[in-house]
């Protein structure tokens, strides 16, 4: 189980979802007529000022190939398991990329997060 998984986020981040690591990376949903991201993620700051990872539910459920209910529930009942990190080349003209990987029982699935940053540059 990971830290603080399935825990409700804190109001300050208005947001509607829960964490997968509490602190470092949380699953949240879209709202309603909005299209989900297409880098799949957002970054949200936590109260001390620090960066945390969100992974739209919906795009994690197509990464998954299942439903966004299956990605809830399994988040809030500690089976949606976070694989690891993985650097990858970028697709999307970012300087560098990170592909997350996740698995829900047999199903394992990756989004891909590029940032305009190059590593080591000021």
């Amino acid at each position: 189980m990971l830290r603080g998984q399935g825990k409700p986020l804190p109001s300050f981040m208005e947001l509607d979802g829960k964490w997968i690591v509490e602190g470092f990376m949380f699953l949240y949903h879209s709202q309603p007529g909005r299209a989900p991201s297409a880098t799949f993620t957002m970054h949200a700051e936590r109260h001390d000022g620090q960066l945390c990872l969100g992974f739209d539910s919906a795009q994690l459920a197509v990464a998954l190939g299942v439903d966004v209910e299956t990605v809830v529930k399994a988040n809030q009942n500690q089976t949606l398991i976070a694989l690891g990190t993985a650097s990858v080349p970028p697709t999307h003209g970012g300087a560098t990329a990170t592909a997350y990987g996740f698995q829900i029982g047999d199903k394992q699935g990756s989004v891909v997060i590029e940032s305009d940053q190059q590593e080591g540059r000021a």
